[in-house]
């Protein structure tokens, strides 16, 4: 079963997206401004620390744009945003790709010395290679995800920016302990601080861009899971904000070091008391919906037993009447006016239903209690076919219908309860009659597969909506064309169908176009 989406959690985090990607942008922003008028704080952010490229600058304020457009949706709107879109990400995997063969090959493409080339004189500042292989995939990512149509290029995207999110977290944990190492591969120029920060938020960014698809989906989804895997989200993000904050308090000289472990102790405390309470919280929740769930069941078992009960006490008046009303139809008690005919038609039509509807709430109760017991023996397929294939002849006359029979011969007898079989051929017939236009056409056909017997009943009748045919086997569920033309049908007929196929071990498999038809496929073992 699908999980529910929140949608005010959805439009927050997309906020949050939205949030992050101004911030993209600025970074990038101030580090150009930094570059254009020599001001070393915007290109630098922490003395001694590696420095941020031009390019790397220009692709950040182009990333957070397009970060921004997408996640507001305006980009399918609008021509001349998705053509700045689809050239801004061009831009950034070039960049990403172009500087990270340039690391691979040791040559230069000379554009590292695009932007500001008399300020870089003849030493131009080049992008890290974890910059580079960033952009790479960040440039990927927003290519997969920028059709928002398709819900698997979305997860896509998700998957690749995740190589994006473990760089940049890899290298600001660097910055936050002193470990060179983690954001240097030397002997080439290190990742600027700033960078780590934004690639940081970009990965953020690009997951909370569409949570309610993907895996990120659980974020927005209601129930326990979502609310753990947003606390557990928001923890990381206290932790990574917190352990920035104290690293920078240390570097500009606020305290000491044996200060800063203390702060480190004193975060990292707080957050597993933070868990452990919410553990301790999310385990009473969950006891609490444990009983409403055994209340729940016990209830819907009471309300089942009711139904069946019901059923079958109304099935014997219901059968008396049907029983009678032939009687008074066939003249076994005399004559009958036209008009008391008619009546008595009308009585019997509308009786017919009746059982027919008891009858499948009878089986529908006794399929969820699981008393519908099986007796099988061996018998012939064709031959349960025929008998309801007899039963629906004066409605397939009615409506002139083209009935085609295409048994084998020699077939092997099968090992199944007759009552449940000629149940489940007698539904999935029904509908066959039921839905198909006067003079259609409908096929059944039995043959033995390999070491299965197969029976195909299609029709070329109104065939079921592309979007609804995954619910045609659960309960209560009619396709929206069908109510619109029928407005007597229950919905337990296929359920019924499948259930019993299950019971007697065997599979039902269907395909069908609207407006063309169905086919539904039964298999049995010999």
């Amino acid at each position: 079963m699908p999980k529910q989406i929140n949608h005010q959690i959805v439009r927050r985090l997309k906020k949050t997206s939205r949030v992050l990607s101004v911030i993209i942008s600025m970074v990038g922003f101030f580090a150009l401004v930094g570059w254009q008028f020599n001001i070393l704080f915007l290109m630098r952010v922490i003395p001694k620390l590696p420095i941020i490229a031009p390019n790397t600058a220009m692709a950040f304020l182009l990333g957070g744009a397009i970060l921004f457009l997408a996640g507001n949706g305006k980009i399918s709107k609008n021509a001349v945003l998705r053509i700045f879109s689809y050239f801004s990400i061009i831009v950034i995997l070039l960049l990403g790709l172009l500087t990270l063969l340039e690391y691979i090959f040791k040559v230069s493409f000379g554009i590292d010395g695009m932007l500001f080339s008399k300020v870089q004189g003849l030493a131009p500042v080049r992008m890290s290679p974890q910059s580079a292989f960033n952009f790479l995939m960040t440039g990927i990512s927003l290519l997969f995800i920028f059709n928002q149509e398709k819900k698997t290029r979305i997860k896509i995207g998700q998957i690749i920016v995740l190589l994006t999110g473990a760089v940049s977290l890899l290298s600001l944990f660097g910055f936050i302990y002193s470990i060179p190492s983690f954001y240097t591969i030397a002997p080439y120029k290190g990742m600027a601080a700033h960078t780590a920060v934004a690639f940081v938020m970009m990965f953020f960014g690009i997951l909370l861009a569409f949570p309610e698809h993907g895996f990120v989906r659980i974020f927005s989804s209601r129930g326990l899971s979502g609310l753990a895997a947003r606390r557990l989200f928001f923890t990381l993000m206290v932790i990574i904000f917190g352990e920035v904050a104290i690293a920078g308090g240390r570097e500009i000289g606020l305290y000491n070091f044996s200060s800063e472990a203390l702060f480190h102790l004193a975060i990292i405390t707080g957050v597993f008391v933070y868990l452990i309470f919410f553990a301790f919280r999310s385990l009473d929740e969950l006891g609490r919906m444990e009983t409403s769930l055994a209340k729940t069941k016990e209830l819907d078992r009471a309300k089942t037993e009711f139904v069946g009960m019901a059923s079958h006490q109304l099935r014997t008046p219901l059968t008396a009447i049907s029983w009678y009303s032939e009687m008074l139809l066939s003249k076994d008690a005399g004559e009958l006016s036209l008009k008391q005919a008619d009546y008595l038609k009308e009585i019997y039509t509308g009786n017919q239903r009746m059982i027919d509807l008891v009858d499948d709430l009878l089986n529908t109760s006794r399929i969820d209690m699981g008393t519908l017991k099986a007796k099988p023996e061996l018998i012939s397929l064709t031959e349960v076919m025929d008998g309801i294939l007899d039963e629906f002849s004066h409605q397939i006359k009615q409506k002139n219908l083209n009935l085609e029979k295409k048994f084998s011969r020699n077939l092997p007898r099968v090992l199944l309860d007759p009552e449940h079989l000629g149940i489940i051929f007698q539904n999935i017939i029904s509908n066959a009659v039921k839905y198909t236009q006067p003079r259609g056409k409908i096929l059944v056909e039995i043959r033995k597969k390999n070491s299965h017997v197969l029976v195909k009943i299609a029709d070329n009748g109104w065939g079921i909506p592309p979007g609804q045919q995954k619910k045609i086997f659960t309960k209560l569920f009619r396709a929206d064309n069908v109510r619109k033309r029928d407005a007597e049908g229950t919905g337990l007929g296929l359920y019924i169908a499948r259930a019993l196929v299950k019971k007697s071990g065997g599979e039902i498999t269907f395909e069908s176009k609207e407006g063309k038809g169905s086919a539904f496929y039964v298999t049995f073992k010999v």
